[in-house]
């Protein structure tokens, strides 16, 4: 039976995942075009968080929008592909997201030491967290 403690960590690594989605997405069509549950499988399979296709398909179609993915039929079914925008934009989100997230330790206030689970846990409980 899962606690209400596995469920928010879960409910939390579903958020992560879902905060980056259309990097995820471009990240994933760099190695191959794919179709939508493809995406959604290479999620899961890589994160262990499962997407509905309510969440990926509004994603793919702003990514489409913007001309940072193409489609194509092939065999009946739509596949995605990263657009020439696409492949330039894709290293310029990821050193956006890596710059952010190389600001969390001072959000969490442990600037210079390793993050890990057990300083998470002990955030705010001690100074020495």
């Amino acid at each position: 039976m899962a606690t209400s403690i596995d469920d928010a960590v879960k409910g939390f690594r579903e958020r992560c995942v879902k905060s980056i989605l259309d990097l995820v997405i471009l990240r994933l069509l760099l190695e191959k075009p794919l179709g939508a549950y493809e995406i959604i499988g290479a999620i899961h399979n890589k994160s262990g968080v499962m997407l509905s296709p309510g969440t990926v398909y509004p994603t793919l179609f702003s990514l489409e929008r913007k001309k940072l993915i193409e489609t194509e039929w092939v065999s009946r079914k739509k596949v995605y592909k990263l657009s020439n925008t696409g492949r330039s934009t894709v290293d310029k989100l990821s050193d956006a997201y890596l710059q952010a997230h190389g600001e969390i330790p001072g959000i969490l206030g442990v600037q210079g030491k390793a993050i890990t689970a057990e300083r998470v846990k002990n955030l705010g409980r001690n100074s020495e967290a």
